[in-house]
């Protein structure tokens, strides 16, 4: 019985060796990934939501985005249009910045609170502090 023990304790002890030889052999060569110069501080993020507008019992589509993704946008800047039974409503930029992300398609139904587009702060905005 004792045998058995012993016998099971050095596989253990085994299996335990190797692991750690193979962390330790694993954790040096592990590639090097060189990070483009990263700026010390990530812009601003600004989400445009859409508004509760008081159209609940109609659907409304985003009709047309006015700014391309890339855009300098100044804050009220019209982005988009909104098509809300036969009413056209402009959908303005939440901050200046840059267009960085639309999450919906023209001629899409939205919803009030759905997040439509991201503007961030562009990079000489976030220098100027």
């Amino acid at each position: 019985m004792e045998e058995r023990s012993t016998a099971k304790e050095a596989k253990e002890e085994e299996q335990e060796e190797a692991c750690l030889s193979d962390d330790r052999h694993r954790s040096n060569t592990r590639p090097r990934i060189d990070l483009p110069n990263l700026p010390d501080v990530m812009p601003q993020r600004y989400e445009l939501r859409l508004p509760e507008l008081g159209f609940a019992d109609q659907p409304m589509t985003l009709s047309l985005w006015l700014v391309e993704i890339g855009a300098e946008v100044a804050e009220g800047d019209r982005l988009a249009e909104l098509l809300a039974g036969c009413a056209t409503v402009d959908l303005p930029s939440p901050a200046s910045g840059v267009l960085a992300e639309t999450l919906v398609d023209e001629d899409e139904t939205v919803v009030p609170g759905q997040l439509l587009a991201v503007v961030v702060e562009s990079s000489s905005e976030g220098n100027n502090a």
